[in-house]
Formats: C-alpha cells, structure tokens, sequence
C-alpha cells in the first residue's frame, strides 16, 4: 500500500484544531450554581486551594495579594477575611476585584454571579449576614457537604430545602482525637479540628423550623438562585416596586407601621440616598403578599402564604455605654486603613442604635470620616462602573467591525441594548461612553 499516496501532506489538507487557553488554576466547577444551594465564595476559594494541596492564606498572599497591590488596594488583610472568613460581603469594589481575578485565574466565569457581589452592591450592609457560621446538619450528611452561601444571611433560620433550623458548628470529638495545626484541612463541610467529614464529629439537636422560618428561607433561596443564574437587580426597578407598595398602604408611614420600621426608610430610598436593608425589603414583601424577588424586580408575583414577616427594630435608650466610645475609637483607627467603605455615616448610626442626629453630635469626628469614606467610595465604583461600560462598547465595537457592520451611533446603541439592557447605566452616560469611544476609534458619529 502507497502510504504517501493514500495521505497527501499538501499544505492546508490538515487543520489543527485550537489548542484552549490554560487556566493558571484548576478550573472547578461552582457547585448549585442557579439555584438556592449555590456555593459560596469562600467555600469555593478554599476548594481551589485544596485542589491545589495549599492553605488558603497561602493561595491568596501568593496570586491574589499582588494582583490587588497593583491596583492600589492597600487593604490586604481586609481581602484576607474576605477569603477565609465567613462570607460576609465586605467592601462592594475590593470583593468585586477578588472575585474578578479568580474567575481570570481558575476559567471559570461563573464565580461572578454565584459570588452574589450584586447583592452587597445593591442593598445596605446593615443585619445582612449572620456574625457566626451556621449550617444544615441534613445537607452536610450529604455525599459531597459543601458550605452554601444562603447560609450567611442573618435573616435566614433553617434550611429551604430539609426544613430544619441551622445550627452552629461545635466540635465535640475528644481531644485525643484533635489535629495537629499541620494536619488541618481547610476545606468547608470538614472540621478544622478533628477532620470529621460533614462534621460528624457534632451531634446537633435536629429541630423542625417554623412557617415563618421555611417562608424566609424560600424567599432567600429564590434571591440566591436568581442572582447567581446572572439576574441583575435593577435599583429604578425595586424603587418602583416600593412606590407600588407604599400606594397601597396608604402612605410611608401606614407601611412603616405595617412592617415595624421607620417611615425615613423609604423616604432615602424615594430620594435615592442609600441602598435598602435586605430585611425591610423582606418585610414589605410579607406584609403586600408577594415574593422577594419579585419586588425586587418590580414585577408582583402574589404569594398568599406569606407570614407576617417583622423587621428587626432597634431603638436606643439611656446614657451611652462606655463601651460604644470604645468602639467607635475602633472605627475610627480602621477607616484611617481603609481606603473606601461602603458603609454610610447613616448605616452606623442605625448599628450602634443611634439616630442620625445623635450619632453626629456625640462622635463629629467618626461621622464625617464614614461620610468622606464612603464619598470616595461612591466615586470610585462610579470610576470602576464607567471603565466597565466602555470595555463593553468596546468589543461590541470590534465584533461589528469583524462583521463589517456600519459602525454608527445608533447602530452602537441598538447593539448594547440587544445585549446588555439599560439596566447597568442611565442613557445618559450610555450616550456619553459612546460619544467616547466612537471619538477614540476614529468614528463619525
């Protein structure tokens, strides 16, 4: 048999095939992904960093620490807790540029939604998360336990889909049978003590949750799975809703009478000064009938389940304690390290149980340094928000230039709208940023 005459090696008789791009990191998949039991991102970091057979402090000093110093984020520790600790969702833009660089590092694109960086984004910090970790005992006895990121709401009591109360994790093996500090592993669903896979090594009383406990928990699932699906939460939207809402009580003051919270509320929200808190939102919801994610989207799906949901309401009485003084000297030493907060001078005020008023009478000097933080953090997420913006007209600029299309303002317009919506950006700054950018590439407008 002619070998060369039956496989001619003419050139372009072979095409080889596209060799993919390595990841620097191995490129694992983000667990429940789309649903209520997505993975959280600490869950998720310490896994990689498993996979990789390194500490989790390691992983983040060695690849994250650096990429973060380039950009100029002096916080580094305040990243650290970010990856180590429970998931609290800190700082909107430092998470933001941790959560963008893992998903460069390991591949994998979905780490942005499942990481829920639109929720610290888009709703107040105040009793957002749990101080504590808590768990479902049920879903740890699981073949694969895995630590899921609706468990860090402090609003959320049980488990949405066994319906039992979460618990907190507390080693009870004896300490014959603890780890030496070198034998831990850093895994989520393992203890850090003993080693007991699912945390076995605990023995939980298992109690069956409550109407209203399984309903909070529902309305959170479904928050989770569609934020982590890469649903975007709209502000003009969920105003619009609130509106709604507050029409049908009667008045700011009847629905803050409803659902036990202070009708200045909803007078930020209406005068756009500040984000909601995640609770009172929830509250609304009970109180109308209708889902959490639907009010968030402006789009009433009625629930007559719902309970009488009540937000937590704080007042402060009698003379200050001395270790309040004591505390916001702490805040203050930390906002000297900080560069940015996300934290309004309001937020603390409502934390530490003050009004406004007091809060800026008593502590001047830590309410104008959270005010100054927290302008320069509005500033510089409207920096990082614009230069996103326009890396998208950007390469819809190239893809239409690849496809020979007529590259006009208009056509621009109607390109980004097809793809990406109004939703991210008012039409003014849209129409600036192309304005831009058809400038810079040399276009006619």
């Amino acid at each position: 048999m002619d070998t060369e005459a039956e496989w001619s090696d003419e050139e372009g008789e072979w095409e080889e095939a596209p060799i993919p791009q390595r990841s620097r990191l191995y490129s694992l998949p983000v667990r429940g992904v789309g649903t209520g039991e997505c993975e959280s991102f600490r869950s998720y970091f310490w896994e990689v960093a498993y996979a990789h057979r390194v500490k989790p402090r390691a992983m983040y000093l060695k690849l994250i620490q650096p990429a973060l110093e380039q950009k100029g984020y002096r916080a580094a520790g305040h990243g650290m807790l970010t990856c180590t600790k429970p998931q609290a969702f800190p700082e909107a833009i430092a998470y933001a540029q941790i959560v963008n660089l893992l998903a460069e590092l390991t591949g994998v694109k979905e780490i942005v939604a499942a990481s829920l960086i639109s929720i610290s984004s888009n709703f107040s910090p105040v009793r957002l998360t749990a101080p504590i970790l808590r768990y479902c005992p049920l879903c740890f006895k699981s073949d694969e336990p895995y630590e899921r990121a609706i468990w860090a709401f402090a609003a959320v009591k049980s488990c949405a889909v066994h319906r039992v109360r979460l618990v907190e994790a507390c080693c009870e093996a004896p300490k014959t049978d603890r780890l030496k500090p070198s034998q831990v592993v850093l895994k989520t669903g393992v203890c850090n003590r003993c080693g007991s896979i699912g945390c076995r090594c605990s023995h939980p009383h298992i109690q069956d949750s409550n109407d209203e406990e399984d309903w909070v928990a529902t309305q959170f699932a479904e928050l989770v799975a569609f934020v982590s699906s890469g649903g975007r939460i709209d502000q003009t939207a969920l105003r619009r809703g609130v509106a709604a809402c507050v029409k049908w009580a009667g008045g700011a003051q009847n629905l803050g009478d409803l659902c036990n919270f202070h009708m200045g509320v909803l007078t930020g929200l209406e005068r756009k000064s500040g984000p909601l808190p995640l609770q009172t939102l929830l509250a609304i919801a009970s109180v109308r009938k209708i889902s959490l994610v639907s009010l968030i989207q402006g789009e009433f799906q009625f629930d007559d389940s719902a309970p009488h949901f009540v937000a937590p309401r704080y007042v402060h009485r009698g003379p200050v304690d001395s270790r309040v003084y004591e505390l916001v000297r702490v805040l203050e030493s930390g906002l000297k390290i900080l560069p940015t907060t996300s934290l309004t001078a309001g937020d603390v005020a409502e934390m530490l149980q003050f009004s406004k008023t007091v809060f800026a009478d008593k502590f001047s000097g830590c309410w104008t340094a959270f005010k100054e933080k927290n302008q320069a953090f509005v500033i510089q997420r409207q920096t990082v928000n614009r230069e996103l913006l326009k890396r998208h007209i950007r390469g819809l600029v190239d893809d239409m230039t690849k496809r020979d299309s007529r590259i006009t303002l208009s056509a621009v317009f109607s390109e980004f709208k097809a793809k990406y919506g109004y939703a991210e950006c008012g039409y003014g700054e849209l129409t600036t940023a192309v304005r831009e950018i058809l400038a810079e590439r040399g276009y006619h407008r």
